[in-house]
């Protein structure tokens, strides 16, 4: 009875993902732009990461940043406030004409989720470029 209440205790307090199946670090395995240029695995080494309202997004080779992210099925909503740094296209992100990331602008990207399960993720941005990731 003991081991019941400890075990009740401490996990009423650990904070839970809110975003389901989405909530985790993903490896993008392909990024599809609009112009017809693939971007697969073996070319990149590109990581996303959702929990709770914060995307992480990060590479070896071209560094980090965050987003906040709104998250409604099947809508995800992220926004570079600080600017998403200077290799976007390296992370499957085409930013729009006007964004100056020198300046620190903010970004806002929205995606549609075509396909989400705890093990695989697609999802295609209003500029055209399909995201296929797998949980990492």
């Amino acid at each position: 009875a003991l081991l019941a209440v400890f075990v009740l205790s401490t996990s009423a307090c650990r904070e839970l993902p809110l975003d389901g199946d989405l909530a985790g670090q993903w490896k993008l395995t392909q990024i599809q732009f609009p112009d017809g240029t693939v971007v697969t695995a073996d070319e990149t080494d590109v990581h996303y990461r959702f929990y709770r309202h914060l995307g992480t997004f990060f590479s070896v080779k071209y560094g980090s940043f965050k987003a906040n992210i709104d998250y409604n099925y099947p809508k995800l909503v992220m926004d570079f406030a600080a600017g998403v740094g200077y290799y976007p296209r390296a992370f499957g992100i085409i930013p729009p004409e006007d964004y100056k990331p020198a300046e620190g602008t903010p970004m806002v990207v929205t995606y549609t989720i075509s396909k989400l399960s705890s093990s695989h993720l697609e999802m295609t941005s209003d500029q055209g470029v399909t995201i296929i990731a797998r949980k990492f």
